[in-house]
């Protein structure tokens, strides 16, 4: 185990394996890693580089092992959602392979070098904090209570393409369903997205998709996009634009043979001289939408919406939210953002329903968050599916496939807690 080389902060499991770090010129990532000696018949093994997704070309160390092997909390000062100098991250060991790192979160990781985590009982994490102060180096020990089921739950989340069968070009993203779970709705566009056109789609008794049809009523410029469909049934939102104008928010409804119309303009409360886009309806109507990178609610009320507002639980100076999606039991909010501790250009969060207000939000992980662009999220009508689009984009041109995705929910809402420091000491 010990070398010519520096081992450093050992933590040991139940069955005596230890984990330790160590810089070593032969077998290392290029930084400080994670090795691990295992105890076989009272001895102790070579040590193995942990490897990829764990160890990186930076330092990866100060580890805390699972009695059981089950996880492993570490700090590196890699780039993977970083908010300081060095963060904290877990891994789950899922039957000997390790799932990609998801960072503790901005509640719990700072500016400054968080590291040395360990485990007390089955929620309370404590691990140390040191930040430079003029010329002096202030540390402090620090506990917390962490949520390890629902951080287990975003490590195994795995995304299906659900339309690349159908568009084998990759051309389309977004999705949004009618109430009835008959009928979906994508929009197809060119990698630039200067023409958009919406399709609707029918859904088999099996959940497959069939049939897509361009939605012509709709079409009264070459830029259509973003629909979502009224709980209801009666009428639907889209983004429209023309070419040199930003987008609005236009109304299309049904009449009483159940036809969709030619869509109409939103008032001006709701359009303004800038971009709005991305419209999303609760089961009352209330109206979520974005603009100018930001997120606004308009309640409806007496069949007309009234004045957006900010929604200040989202909002953040300098930073981009957008692409709401409202779960239907109203419970649970999904967006965009490039906020600090993302995993690629943006990312997507979650939120709890508090009141008349939503939860801090926290990130979806990595095993959800790439380094592509995840957006256009939308609940399925039962609220177990989140389904999204993932694209990478250069200069504003798509590169490669838009590729909408499928992913199950269950375990991640039921798991869901928020990261609340409980106090620290000196």
């Amino acid at each position: 185990v010990n070398t010519i080389d520096n081992e450093t902060y050992a933590t040991i499991a139940s069955s005596g394996n230890i984990y330790f770090g160590a810089r070593r010129e032969h077998g290392g990532y290029g930084g400080n890693d994670i090795y691990v000696s295992r105890r076989i018949n009272g001895q102790y093994q070579k040590p193995e580089n942990l490897g990829y997704p764990i160890n990186s070309k930076n330092d990866e160390g100060n580890s805390f092992i699972a009695p059981d092997e089950s996880y492993m909390i570490y700090s590196s000062d890699g780039d993977m959602g970083g908010f300081g100098q060095s963060d904290l991250y877990i891994t789950f060991n899922n039957n000997g392979k390790w799932s990609h790192p998801i960072n503790l979160g901005g509640d719990i990781n700072s500016a400054q070098n968080d590291f040395c985590p360990v485990m007390q009982g089955n929620d309370t994490l404590i691990f140390a904090r040191s930040q430079k102060i003029g010329e002096s180096l202030v540390e402090n020990i620090y506990y917390t209570r962490i949520n390890i089921p629902f951080l287990k739950a975003l490590s195994s989340v795995r995304a299906t393409s659900i339309l690349n069968t159908l568009f084998p070009d990759g051309d389309v993203y977004g999705i949004t369903f009618s109430p009835d779970g008959k009928h979906a709705y994508t929009t197809k566009s060119t990698a630039d997205r200067s023409i958009c056109e919406v399709f609707m789609m029918d859904i088999s008794p099996n959940g497959e998709f069939a049939n897509p049809r361009r939605m012509d009523v709709w079409q009264i410029t070459p830029n259509v996009s973003n629909p979502v469909i009224s709980h209801d049934g009666t009428f639907a939102l889209l983004r429209i634009s023309s070419p040199g104008l930003d987008p609005d928010l236009y109304i299309s409804r049904k009449d009483a043979a159940g036809i969709w119309q030619r869509p109409m303009r939103l008032s001006a409360e709701i359009n303004t001289s800038v971009d709005q886009y991305y419209p999303e309806v609760t089961a009352n109507n209330d109206l979520y939408f974005s603009s100018n990178g930001d997120v606004f609610y308009a309640a409806y009320k007496d069949g007309t919406w009234q004045a957006p507002m900010p929604v200040k639980e989202l909002n953040t100076i300098n930073i981009s939210e957008s692409n709401i999606t409202v779960s239907r039991n109203g419970q649970w909010l999904v967006f965009l953002s490039n906020r600090k501790g993302m995993y690629g250009g943006y990312d997507l969060y979650l939120c709890k329903k508090e009141g008349y207000g939503w939860s801090a939000p926290v990130n979806l992980g990595s095993a959800l968050n790439t380094n592509a662009m995840e957006y256009q999220p939308r609940f399925s009508l039962d609220d177990r599916f989140l389904y999204l689009t993932r694209s990478v984009f250069v200069d504003g041109k798509r590169q490669g496939k838009d590729d909408v995705l499928r992913v199950n929910m269950l375990d991640i809402l039921t798991n869901f807690s928020l990261f609340k420091h409980k106090g620290f000491q000196n």
